[in-house]
Formats: structure tokens, C-alpha cells, sequence
């Protein structure tokens, strides 16, 4: 995974499509198996195969999201020129949030790249 911003509406979506996607597949097998009929879908709660394979994808792929929003704050730090050269989308905010077009404070432009960086973490309580 390339490193990006921690984004936690994609990751619910990726976690909510793999539930759905483990769900298919054992009613799939309960489908395929006559002796199992019934078993998976007359459950009240998720089968511990379920739960488990779950929470191993889940742990997985938080991991992996931090791992990468990680990675990006690591690669641009004390950096904006790279950053900017790479992301120039970014150049008119940049420049008005850490400095000015010729100079550009790397303690605030860091502050910044934080904020963009776990943007939907910091977020999260003011929705």
C-alpha cells in the first residue's frame, strides 16, 4: 500500500465489505452442505470461525492504514519542497498556512502535514 492519508470512511467501507463478503461465504457453504443447513443463518451470533477470521482481517488492515498514513508524515517532514513538487494541489494552502510563496516553516508547515495526514482521526469528534 503507497502511503497515504488515514482515511476512516474507506476503511469502514473496506471492513463492512469484507463482513459482507465472509458473510456470502459461509451461507454459500451452508447452501453447498446439506448437514450444515441452517446452521450459520439460524444463529443468533456470528460463528467463532467468523469472528475470528474478522478480527484478523480487521487488525490487518488498521495496521496497514496506519502503517501507510504513518509512512507519508515520514516522507514529506521537514520536507514541504518535495512535497510540493510531488503534490502541487497543495502549493496555494501550503503557503498560506506555513508561510508565504518564498518561504515556507517547516514547524508549521509539519503541524500541517500531520493535520492532512489523520485528518479524518482529528475530525472525528467535531461531526
Amino acid at each position: 500500500m503507497k502511503p497515504q492519508p488515514l482515511d476512516l470512511e474507506e476503511l469502514e467501507k473496506t471492513i463492512l465489505s469484507y463482513f459482507d463478503r465472509e458473510k456470502e461465504r459461509l451461507l454459500k457453504e451452508e447452501r453447498e452442505r446439506p448437514d450444515l443447513s441452517g446452521y450459520f443463518a439460524g444463529r443468533k451470533e456470528e460463528c467463532s470461525i467468523m469472528k475470528r477470521t474478522i478480527r484478523t482481517h480487521l487488525k490487518r488492515e488498521i495496521k496497514q492504514r496506519l502503517k501507510s498514513a504513518c509512512e507519508l508524515y515520514l516522507q514529506y517532514k521537514d520536507n514541504p519542497e518535495k512535497f510540493l513538487d510531488e503534490h502541487p494541489e497543495y502549493t496555494e494552502e501550503v503557503c498560506e498556512k506555513c508561510g508565504h510563496p518564498y518561504v515556507i516553516y517547516e514547524d508549521l508547515f509539519n503541524d500541517w502535514l500531520f493535520k492532512l495526514v489523520f485528518k479524518s482521526v482529528l475530525e472525528d469528534g467535531k461531526k
